[in-house]
């Protein structure tokens, strides 16, 4: 599981280069919530987008959603109490309700980890961890 988080990150990395999307922060987490790995590269804020990334890939772990398909839940229903609900959830879960949050599963379709990037926009942080994705498949 290591050596996929790990080529996640490098994917990932790569990909933010190659494209000159800002500074990013990765934080690749265990089913159980555990960090397998994360990086932050220098110039990315130290401060909150490295708990972003982690909140993103917490929601996928814990809900077995991306965490844009969380949100995207919630808020497609137009009802404000619903949207409440989701932001109750994010405040008490430590759950990120914005793009950037994708599931790992395996062959069996059992969740194996979640990938959470922040620092770019919602969609970039989103596009970058779907390239993670490709770190763990067969």
């Amino acid at each position: 599981m290591l050596r996929s988080a790990l080529s996640a990150i490098n994917r990932i990395t790569t990909l933010q280069a190659s494209k000159s999307y800002p500074p990013i922060s990765i934080s690749i987490l265990s089913p159980a919530g555990n960090v397998i790995a994360s990086a932050t590269q220098d110039l990315c804020p130290p401060l909150l987008y490295p708990t972003y990334a982690q909140s993103k890939a917490r929601t996928a772990v814990g809900l077995g959603i991306s965490s844009r398909d969380f949100s995207d839940k919630y808020i497609s229903t137009n009802s404000s109490a619903k949207i409440q609900q989701m932001r109750n959830m994010s405040e008490l879960g430590d759950l990120a309700h914005f793009p950037g949050g994708v599931v790992v599963k395996n062959e069996e379709g059992e969740i194996i980890a979640g990938i959470g990037v922040s620092g770019a926009s919602g969609d970039q942080d989103e596009e970058l961890a779907l390239e993670g994705l490709k770190s763990f498949s067969s």
